[in-house]
């Protein structure tokens, strides 16, 4: 028969429900002889036809769910979706998606670590500002006039030997910048995506 990939996935779950609730089903798959009779049966033919019916429905059940799931993994490796400008199988969208947590945690800790570095620079700024106007005091005296071309020059000494900037030796900047827009976009359409190809997408499964 051929069915959508979003009617195969809800044919695979209701087969693995119809498994669970024969599973929990209280059938005696052994049962006591005790004086002549069974304990759970009223006789080995009853016993046969009942734990034979229970595991060939079983069988069945298991061999139609994995019918269905060799028909999506299939499907899944060969379907092509695009996701935020990149393609990919079903298959590698969902390994991206279940995995996107670890670079997430990259990109937080790298811009966790862009903020601080920001803040020490900045602070630091603030305190070479301070010294520099205890500087310009010192120098210039309370009672000396103030010389705008003095100031300047003091100002542009004292500023060039105390500059403050953020090592970037590895490229971390430009790969947070890269990576957090390539994780925003992803997150913000694989499930659409992954839900428009999952529906238009037909497959031939035999059962």
């Amino acid at each position: 028969m051929k069915i959508s990939l979003t009617r195969l996935l809800n044919e695979i779950k209701l087969a693995n429900k119809k498994i669970d609730k024969k599973l929990s089903e209280d059938v005696k798959y052994f049962d006591i002889m005790s004086s002549g009779k069974l304990k759970s049966y009223k006789s080995e033919a009853d016993m046969k036809v009942a734990v034979e019916s229970q595991l060939q429905s079983i069988k069945d059940l298991i061999v139609k769910r994995d019918a269905f799931k060799n028909a999506l993994l299939k499907a899944n490796n060969e379907t092509t979706l695009e996701v935020a400008g990149t393609k990919y199988t079903i298959a590698e969208a969902i390994a991206k998606k279940d995995v996107i947590s670890q670079e997430l945690q990259l990109t937080k800790t790298i811009r966790r670590q862009y903020n601080d570095a920001e803040l020490k620079v900045q602070n630091i700024e603030d305190q070479n500002e301070s010294k520099l106007d205890d500087l310009i005091r010192a120098s210039l005296g309370k009672d000396k006039k103030t010389d705008p071309k003095e100031m300047e020059q003091i100002s542009k000494m004292f500023r060039d030997n105390n500059k403050v900037s953020i090592v970037d030796a590895g490229g971390a900047k430009s790969f947070l910048d890269t990576k957090e827009e390539e994780l925003e976009d992803f997150l913000n359409n694989i499930d659409f995506a992954l839900s428009e190809i999952n529906a238009k997408t037909e497959i031939e499964v035999e059962i």
